[in-house]
């Protein structure tokens, strides 16, 4: 390969630390038309590239694949439906307790949802949507 880079500074923007060569060492190495074109090379190194590195190893294990087939189905789905269908891009409301009442109002119709897609018979369902009303009612009063 070519020449040691150098630490030289810290680039708090990008989050990265810097690594430069110096002008003499580029223009004597024979690699530089490949390197570079400038007069000398500078390269930022990522905070985290070894957590990148762990993560890319952990993407290749078979615990990891069962893992994204698992979260494809079940949480993200719920959280694409909940943004797709009931608004969770965005609430219109202010401070956390509503956002949080938001969020209940928001799983409650999803579980609701689903209760009523299965095979339930009519009357435990009207047992189930009266309980949620008087909870829904005891949180906003």
């Amino acid at each position: 390969m070519g020449n040691k880079l150098k630490y030289f500074c810290d680039k708090k923007t990008h989050k990265a630390h810097g690594y430069k060569a110096k002008a003499e060492e580029c223009r004597m190495c024979r690699l530089k038309e490949k390197c570079t074109e400038a007069r000398s090379r500078i390269v930022y190194r990522s905070y985290y590239t070894e957590e990148y590195e762990r993560l890319e190893q952990r993407m290749k294990t078979e615990e990891f694949k069962i893992a994204m087939k698992h979260r494809k189905t079940g949480p993200e789905l719920l959280f694409a439906e909940a943004k797709k269908d009931h608004g969770f891009r965005k609430f219109m409301t202010r401070g956390l307790s509503s956002a949080q009442k938001n969020s209940f109002m928001i799983a409650t119709v999803q579980n609701l949802k689903r209760l009523l897609k299965g095979n339930r018979k009519r009357k435990s369902m009207f047992g189930i949507l009266s309980c949620v009303q008087k909870y829904f009612r005891s949180i906003i009063d």
